[in-house]
C-alpha cells in the first residue's frame, strides 16, 4: 500500500479531512469507504448511515451492502468515550458499596 494513501482510520472521508494530520505520527486520516472501495473492489452499494426499512428495531449502521449482506460498524471516539462514562460510574459504585 502507498504510505501516501493510507493513514488512521475514520469513518468518512469527510470526518478524515476534518481531523487532519496526526500530530504524534505526521499521518493523515483515511475515511473508512477509501478501505472498503479496495477491500470490496466490486462493490458500489455501500449505504452510510441511513436507517434499515423492515427491520423490528430502528437501525442505521454506519455502513451496509445489500449485495454482500453485510453491516460495519466503525466504533469510534463516541464509543470509547461512553465506555469511559461507563466505568467511571462503575468505579463510583464500587467505592460506595466498600
Amino acid at each position: 500500500m502507498d504510505s501516501e494513501k493510507w493513514g488512521f482510520l475514520r469513518e468518512t472521508i469527510e470526518d478524515a479531512k476534518k481531523a487532519g494530520i496526526d500530530e504524534d505520527t505526521g499521518l493523515h486520516r483515511t475515511g473508512l469507504e477509501e478501505y472498503l472501495k479496495v477491500i470490496f473492489p466490486k462493490v458500489d452499494d455501500w449505504i452510510h448511515d441511513k436507517s434499515c426499512s423492515g427491520w423490528k428495531r430502528k437501525v442505521r449502521p454506519d455502513y451496509r451492502s445489500e449485495s454482500l449482506k453485510l453491516i460495519i460498524e466503525f466504533d469510534g471516539l463516541q464509543h470509547l468515550l461512553i465506555l469511559i462514562k461507563y466505568q467511571m460510574i462503575l468505579k463510583r459504585l464500587s467505592f460506595i458499596k466498600n
